[in-house]
């Protein structure tokens, strides 16, 4: 019989030896000494990614919010526990950096622990070793965020990560006509003989850019946003490459684009591409700068 719904979060985060995850050693009842994630009951005045932040929290972890989060599964115990059958959400959080937890008092402990560890060793939580396996199957196999076209299954990750960037920017404009296109993304972009390509950290998107042409020979920049705690690591510059390099592909002589003013480090990152300011412009009610770059298209 189900008593309780739970949210749990797997932390991962990049270290020079390889990525690790963020475990709750638990000090008193029901399972003194089992490791297990950082995790909480939800309250009937919650949704379940306020559960996730919460429970972080609680355990000293790192503060994040709905755009770091994304769900992995659905996980069960069995029931024949102290704690009764507890139906559980597994969300994934990937962080750039290590962040030791906080200390508190209590009887938990938080710990960092290499997703090489060999559990069978390890006094783990035996209903979190399937979770586990999980996780390493989608964990990032490299310390760098990797770059690939957006799938379907990206795009309320991406509509997640336009707005929170803004926000973080300030340069959000409010709801409005000017983000139709991310609820189409493929027709929007991919259809029209453009590119959307993502950066991911495992199964989270972490950054994003696109193309989208305006002639035969033109096509504009567009979309280009990082999550707020992986901006200065590399992940726009990594993009803005790709993009550079699929424009020529795809036959464009020039890049067209515009930044909001405010953005002084988006506006740093074009210039080191190869951007020359063109101009500015009001662009959904902001004020904005615009920029453009020729580029040569590549041989047939």
């Amino acid at each position: 019989m189900l008593t309780a719904l739970t949210v749990e979060v797997a932390v991962l985060a990049r270290a020079a030896d390889g990525w690790q995850v963020l475990l709750v050693g638990r000090g008193g009842a029901p399972d003194p000494g089992a490791w297990t994630f950082p995790g909480a009951s939800v309250r009937a005045d919650e949704d379940l990614e306020a559960t996730a932040c919460r429970a972080l929290v609680q355990v000293g972890g790192p503060a994040v919010g709905p755009e770091d989060l994304v769900p992995l599964g659905v996980y069960a115990e069995r029931g024949n526990g102290p704690r009764g059958r507890c139906v559980s959400v597994l969300h994934v959080v990937a962080l750039p950096a290590v962040v030791q937890p906080r200390a508190r008092s209590g009887a938990d402990e938080s710990r960092w622990w290499s997703l090489r560890t060999n559990w069978v060793d390890v006094g783990l939580d035996l209903d979190r070793v399937g979770a586990l396996r999980d996780i390493a199957r989608v964990a990032p196999r490299s310390l760098l965020p990797s770059v690939r076209r957006v799938t379907e299954r990206d795009v309320p990750l991406v509509i997640r990560l336009h707005h929170a960037a803004l926000a973080a920017a300030g340069a959000h404009a409010g709801p409005g006509p000017w983000d139709d296109d991310l609820e189409d993304v493929a027709g929007a972009y991919l259809d029209a003989g453009g590119e959307f390509l993502v950066a991911t950290a495992g199964p989270v998107v972490v950054g994003m850019g696109a193309l989208r042409p305006v002639d035969a020979v033109t096509a504009e920049v567009k979309r280009m946003r990082v999550l707020p705690r992986w901006q200065g690591r590399g992940v726009g510059r990594a993009i803005g490459e790709a993009l550079l390099l699929r424009a020529r592909q795809l036959g464009f002589g020039r890049l067209v684009l515009d930044t909001t003013a405010q953005q002084k480090a988006a506006a740093g990152l074009y210039t080191s591409l190869g951007f020359e300011r063109t101009g500015a412009a009001v662009v959904a009610g902001l004020p904005s700068v615009l920029f453009a770059r020729e580029i040569t298209p590549a041989q047939p």
